[in-house]
């Protein structure tokens, strides 16, 4: 195993000797040392295995939130298209009560006495 030296702040020298004591969890400054190393590395790890995780959250969420612009899309179409509908049958229903307007007057003018549609003739048609 290399080895190497390094200066550290007195803060630090007094954590690595609380640590390295006999109450601390380490033998010496050198474990204490190694070991936030190892825990460094370990946490660079599981950063990494973070963010692969939030890279696949992440596009799995853009997947459905594409997916609901999509049926969003569909639904007002849909709507468009329903109240197209609605707005020709109106002018179906409108036109179809205007001919059966139309054919009453007709039949009441065909059937209607001589001297009656005479003076429809002459004063106009009285509905």
């Amino acid at each position: 195993m290399p080895r190497i030296s390094i200066t550290v702040p007195d803060e630090l020298d007094e954590y690595l000797n609380q640590q390295s004591s006999e109450s601390g969890d380490f033998d010496s400054k050198s474990e204490v040392v190694r070991e936030s190393i190892r825990s460094m590395k370990d946490g660079d790890v599981e950063v990494d295995e973070l963010e692969r995780e939030l890279e696949e959250k992440q596009s799995h969420y853009e997947d459905e939130i594409e997916e609901l612009e999509t049926t969003v899309e569909r639904l007002e179409n849909e709507k468009r298209t329903i109240l197209s509908q609605r707005e020709e049958n109106q002018e179906l229903v409108k036109w179809a009560k205007e001919e059966q307007s139309l054919q009453r007057r007709r039949e009441k003018r065909q059937t209607a006495p001589v001297w009656k549609r005479a003076k429809w003739w002459l004063t106009g048609y009285d509905s």
